[in-house]
């Protein structure tokens, strides 16, 4: 999943995939569920980031913003105030000690994805 790009384009297309995935699961999705995936991912791509040893907060920034503009820009109820609530939690995640375990728990019960 992890890739060094942010134009968002990959991140759209990533950010499709899952929705249609947990909808196949749930039957249906809503914002809530895209706030959830769009946080988790960008979690996901900082801390694979992280554990190859790449920390820079450069990087890190541009990821939430090209996730947040990619899911903004496939559902247009994903707006600024969304994008903004995950731009402030999606780094105290990423410092939290067991987002990594919570990762790999989401990716699995939701998806049926190891990571």
């Amino acid at each position: 999943m992890t890739n060094y790009k942010t134009d968002g384009n990959e991140y759209m297309g990533h950010l499709q995939e899952q929705l249609v995935a947990l909808k196949n699961t749930k039957g249906r999705v809503g914002i809530s569920d895209l706030e959830e995936i769009v946080i988790n991912f960008a979690c996901f791509e900082i801390l694979e980031l992280r554990r190859n040893g790449v920390e820079d907060l450069f990087i890190e920034t541009n990821i939430i913003n090209s996730i947040t503009k990619a899911a903004s820009q496939l559902v247009p109820q994903y707006d600024d105030s969304h994008a903004a609530i995950a731009k402030m939690q999606i780094p105290m995640n990423c410092d939290w000690e067991g987002m990594w375990e919570h990762l790999k728990r989401y990716y699995l019960n939701n998806f049926n994805t190891s990571i």
